[in-house]
């Protein structure tokens, strides 16, 4: 269990890698940062907007997805949790929204072209997804 963490977004000064979808976050990109210690050991994480944003929604679309998904969005995704039968309390679009976050988040947050998509919606879901 997590002694305690925090989380900050902070303006990238030099290339750091996302621990979630493993891209360059670039400078002058804004990415999160987390901080804390469990059962003891100190632990920092940095994850890109894109996957701060997605583990929001993924968060406010799956219940169980703090209590067992240690691996963060890409264990969520690796095992398709984002399917019809595992979230029955999403509409159809709502599902279709986090399936295409998911292969977004699978691309490295960039289309064919190479170019780094926008990021996610607040909205996407049809809720507001915490700041």
């Amino acid at each position: 269990m997590s002694d305690f963490a925090t989380t900050k977004a902070v303006k990238a000064r030099k290339p750091h890698t996302c621990e979630e979808c493993w891209r360059i976050i670039e400078p002058d990109e804004t990415y999160h940062r987390t901080a804390g210690s469990w059962e003891g050991d100190f632990f920092t994480i940095k994850a890109c907007g894109h996957c701060d944003r997605f583990r929001k929604h993924i968060n406010e679309a799956d219940d169980y997805y703090h209590e067992g998904y240690y691996g963060g969005a890409g264990a969520w995704v690796e095992n398709g949790y984002y399917s019809a039968g595992d979230l029955p309390g999403l509409t159809f679009a709502q599902r279709l929204a986090l399936f295409r976050m998911a292969r977004h988040f699978e691309g490295r947050w960039r289309d064919s072209s190479g170019r780094l998509r926008p990021l996610p919606d607040d909205l996407v879901l049809g809720m507001a997804v915490a700041a």
